[in-house]
């Protein structure tokens, strides 16, 4: 979940929502020259949910203060998104659409190419499977880089993060599309509650029902999506920077950048982003410092922030390296408890720090070296404020350990609903296979 930009002049947010909603729309048909794009950056922006205002905003930062290149000029510029009709309408069914954004006489177009049906979520796969293929069929290209923004949550199982006791369901129904979910979690206007991107997924409600839904892919599924190589992916999600993602996409992408908590309204820097990514060499590097130099500009509860960018070439060596320890030190794992070691998911205990989780097991010193050694080759970028916001407590939290990834703690007091379900999926992910840190 997000929050709704607090510091920013409503004045100045509705013009820019004008903005957006008014660019000349237009759906000729694209004939690339191959020869001549050098870079395509994809804004996959999945809002039909809570985030649907912040996520036009967004994409508004990019035309109205950003960098938008020009048509036949080396790069080009994507979006794929879907928003609600109206804010907080989650019955009303919208297209998904993928459009480009470029400048042309002086003029921001935003040029409709391809549309699904109304209805249909972004976040299915087999959708996300055919709206990247006619990005990339339209534009080929020698490289490609995704940014994505929505709901996050990281490497759980559809609908866990929501509502453990989704553990008691039948695989027929949680293999369902359609995922109901408690209703406190479209309570917020609550006093003091501030909106993050803390959950994964869109929300849809059924006419004449009063139950809410999401609709979400697992992080198998979402890798296996993406039609193309990326030279980077940009997580704008909450709780998505853990190893187990960083390996599920590490044939996918080059570069991942992503946050271990939850990541505030505000997310990325959009006015910057494209300057980064839209240029002979790509930057993700700048555009997570970007966000992090933002954080740590503010005050108070919104002085949060962590995020780091990892080089997915080097996770096989991370993997190598964690295994005989995580056999070494099985039972000191399994007797941590959550405040013993550092998390990053507020009351949500399905993310804690990787190096952390070694070093209270015990690991020695040399050992913890080595970890250290790994890590340092794989993480190219990493930081953090003092302190970060999580929506499920209301509040901010210490971070007194941060190594840049996360991961499961398989400990019997860390989760206290549904362990055997979720240590039953946790086997099925990659890293698990290579590691076996839950047998």
């Amino acid at each position: 979940m997000f929050f709704y930009r607090q510091k920013r002049i409503l004045y100045n947010t509705i013009l820019q929502l004008l903005f957006i909603l008014t660019l000349p729309i237009a759906c000729d048909k694209q004939d690339p020259d191959e020869a001549t794009i050098r870079n395509v950056c994809i804004i996959y922006s999945a809002g039909y949910s809570d985030l649907s205002t912040a996520l036009t905003e967004d994409l508004a930062d990019i035309a109205t203060k950003g960098f938008v290149p020009k048509r036949k000029g080396a790069d080009v510029l994507l979006a794929i998104s879907q928003r609600t009709a109206q804010p907080g309408d989650y019955i009303t069914p919208t297209a998904p659409c993928l459009y480009r954004i470029y400048k042309h006489s002086g003029k921001v177009i935003r040029d409709t190419l391809f549309s699904m049906d109304e209805g249909v979520s972004p976040l299915e796969a087999d959708a996300m499977r055919i709206l990247l293929g006619k990005a990339g069929e339209l534009f080929p290209a020698r490289h490609y880089g995704m940014v994505f923004s929505s709901h996050g949550s990281g490497w759980l199982p559809p609908g866990f993060f929501r509502n453990p006791d989704i553990s008691k369901k039948s695989k027929r129904e949680r293999r369902a599309s359609w995922i109901p979910v408690p209703d406190s979690y479209f309570q917020d206007d609550l006093p003091g509650f501030i909106l993050t991107k803390a959950a994964g997924a869109e929300y849809h409600q059924k006419p004449g029902e009063k139950e809410m839904y999401t609709v979400e892919t697992d992080i198998q599924a979402f890798a296996a999506s993406i039609p193309m190589h990326l030279d980077y992916l940009l997580f704008d999600a909450c709780l998505m920077g853990g190893v187990e993602v960083a390996w599920a996409l590490r044939e996918v992408a080059d570069y991942i950048g992503f946050s271990q908590t939850e990541i505030l309204s505000e997310g990325f820097d959009y006015t910057s982003l494209t300057d980064h990514l839209l240029q002979a060499t790509p930057d993700p590097t700048a555009v997570c410092d970007d966000f992090y130099q933002y954080y740590e500009k503010q005050t108070g509860i919104y002085r949060s922030a962590t995020i780091s960018l990892i080089r997915t070439g080097e996770l096989e060596d991370l993997a190598r390296t964690c295994r005989p320890l995580f056999e070494r030190y099985r039972a000191e794992i399994s007797a941590l408890k959550p405040s013993e070691v550092q998390g990053f998911g507020g009351a949500k205990r399905y993310f804690f720090d990787l190096a952390d989780i070694l070093e209270k097991a015990g690991a020695s010193a040399e050992e913890m070296a080595g970890v250290q050694d790994a890590l340092d080759r794989c993480i190219t970028y990493k930081n953090h404020t003092e302190k970060y916001y999580s929506a499920n407590v209301r509040d901010t939290l210490q971070i007194h350990a941060f190594c840049g990834l996360s991961m499961y703690l398989p400990s019997p007091s860390v989760v206290t609903t549904g362990k055997a379900y979720l240590d039953e999926y946790y086997c099925t992910l990659g890293w698990n296979q290579a590691t076996e840190l839950v047998k």
